[in-house]
């Protein structure tokens, strides 16, 4: 059997070292195709910096990472061009320090696509936009190729600092400045491919404000399972390694010692499972499944990282807990809110992954619900922590 990734283990790693990938390329391939600009939404822990450095890989033309893969034999051609790869992850920070944070970033993409950083262009003067425009520029005209621009995390300036409106407002115009010049490279037709990945579709949205021209994959039915785990590809990929994981449950009491394998991935399903961006299909939580696996045992994966603080600071401002033992209906567009000042509580749930999509209405609802086991003991434990003295209802 092929050995289990750890989280953070970029694509090179992976496939280099011989370890389990599940195969996302053809999503990849679709958006190379249409090119222009993506965004996609999803929770954390769902493997949005791993499709980011796949489709890096993929546009560098480094074919004999993706050998065995579906687009290895789809007639992709494996061109490269040049990437600028950004995460703009670095903790609460005022508008300043994401400011220097993204040349940073920058700096760190010219110095990878053999382009001097401390260049006239590049300098403390130049705001990360003019930088980014420069660049670009710079490689089109020493490649002959279009750029190809990646951004992980495009709301963690905002997202980590929710519980403060001053700051997150404040982070957000040196955000959406950014992405202006961004704007600018896709109107010019410098860009091969844009794509960006986060967790809080409502940055995006007002850091985008005015930029009419990209695609949200967040909730296109064909890209629901772009991140997480399908039952199929859960079976068919990590079924090898269920026995293992039965023995082990069994032995420590946590399924009947009659269980079979069928009885034991559905435990998974209703532990890990349930997420949806269409109210049809369902994907499980790759983060959560791939660390099961290694610890051989069932339950949350770690309070913080299934709750984020950021969520729990929001509902300390609110000054509420919240009650998950119905559906929630709510329209699309509330969960695309862009006031920053008075985000709708919900639509946080949603984007940070407690709520997800159950099915649309008639009417053109959306009912949400919590996805899984997980979440619900992840929620009941933040509550009994944040807000002491709650007592957690049963659904």
């Amino acid at each position: 059997m092929l050995k289990l990734p750890n989280a953070g283990q970029s694509f090179a790693e992976i496939r280099r070292g011989d370890f389990l990938y599940v195969d996302k390329t053809r999503y990849l391939r679709e958006i190379v195709a249409v090119g222009g600009c993506h965004v996609l939404s999803r929770p954390p822990r769902f493997g949005k910096s791993l499709l980011i450095g796949t489709l890096a890989e993929l546009l560098k033309g480094n074919r004999e990472l993706f050998k065995g893969l579906w687009i290895d034999s789809s007639g992709y051609d494996f061109k490269k061009h040049p990437v600028i790869n950004l995460s703009l992850t670095g903790g609460p920070e005022n508008g300043s320090a994401v400011e220097e944070n993204l040349r940073t970033e920058l700096h760190e993409a010219a110095k990878d696509n053999s382009v001097d950083p401390n260049g006239p262009d590049f300098g403390k003067d130049s705001s990360p936009g003019d930088i980014l425009r420069k660049l670009a520029g710079t490689l089109r005209r020493a490649t002959g190729e279009r750029v190809a621009v990646l951004i992980d995390e495009y709301d963690a300036p905002v997202r980590d600092v929710l519980d403060d409106t001053v700051r997150a407002n404040e982070n957000l115009a040196v955000l959406r400045s950014f992405y202006r010049s961004l704007k600018t490279l896709v109107d010019k037709d410098l860009t091969r491919a844009v794509l960006l990945t986060g967790a809080i579709k409502p940055v995006f949205e007002n850091g985008f404000s005015g930029f009419n021209n990209y695609l949200d994959l967040t909730f296109d039915p064909e890209y629901n399972a772009i991140c997480g785990f399908t039952p199929d590809e859960f079976l068919s990929c990590f079924g090898p390694y269920l026995p293992d994981l039965l023995d082990r449950l069994k032995s420590g009491g946590d399924m009947p010692a009659e269980a079979d394998r069928e009885a034991l991935a559905k435990k998974i399903f209703d532990f890990y499972g349930g997420y949806s961006w269409d109210g049809e299909n369902r994907v499980l939580n790759p983060g959560s499944v791939i660390e099961m696996l290694g610890s051989g045992e069932l339950g949350t994966r770690g309070f913080n990282s299934i709750t984020p603080s950021f969520l729990m600071k929001v509902l300390k401002r609110e000054g509420k807990a919240r009650d998950f033992r119905e559906t929630v209906p709510v329209r699309k567009n509330t969960l695309n809110s862009t006031d920053i000042d008075n985000l709708n509580l919900d639509s946080i749930l949603f984007h940070a992954g407690h709520l997800t999509i159950r099915e649309k209405s008639k009417n053109g609802e959306y009912l949400l619900e919590r996805p899984n086991e997980e979440i619900r003991r992840a929620w009941d434990e933040a509550l009994l922590r944040f807000f002491p003295g709650t007592r957690p209802k049963k659904p």
